[in-house]
């Protein structure tokens, strides 16, 4: 933990080598590959080691978890503000999604993504054959570390899932593990 913690501090506070001397390109490609999708960004340099872009995608992260969630989209074993309204097992998958964000390339090694995202979903749980479809609308961040061209890390979307116009709940939803392809 204490090693996490420290690489967020060196990520957002330290001082990194100017872009220059790392030799890192004015514009990037990425794209993320998730268990059943992809998705696909493109940033450009706003200011030293920082960048801004939009990312669209389709498929997700079909491991996930709504870590916070109302009556409708709480999991077992997670927080919930509600008490949850129906039998367990619930499942949320992204079909589709746009962002815009701003990132930090503080290192060849660590890269971070915040921003804001609206996606459509599917939602269903063990006692329903037909899922529902919803949207999100709200504000992401992602810490990505490993290699200059490849990076793994996780994601945090927190903000609106709609379902219906009488399923409109806040929620906290995480994607342990992305996978991150830079070009160039």
């Amino acid at each position: 933990m204490r090693t996490l913690l420290g690489a967020l501090g060196a990520l957002f506070f330290a001082v990194a080598p100017a872009a220059a001397q790392r030799r890192v390109p004015d514009h990037r490609f990425a794209l993320d590959v998730h268990v059943v999708g992809a998705s696909a960004s493109y940033a450009t340099r706003v200011s030293g080691d920082w960048f801004g872009g939009v990312e669209t995608g389709g498929g997700g992260d079909f491991v996930n978890a709504m870590v916070l969630g109302g009556r409708h989209f709480s999991q077992d074993g997670w927080l919930s503000y509600e008490e949850p309204d129906y039998p367990g097992d619930e499942n949320l998958f992204e079909l589709a999604h746009l962002a815009l964000f701003a990132r930090r390339e503080a290192s060849d090694r660590f890269l971070a993504d915040v921003g804001v995202r609206a996606s459509a979903f599917l939602h269903f749980d063990q006692s329903d054959d037909d899922p529902g479809g919803g949207l999100f609308v709200g504000p992401y961040a992602s810490l990505f570390w490993g290699w200059r061209h490849f990076k793994v890390g996780p994601r945090i979307m927190a903000g609106m899932f709609y379902e219906d116009p009488d399923t409109q709940e806040l929620g906290i939803n995480v994607a342990p593990l992305i996978v991150r392809i830079t070009f160039p």
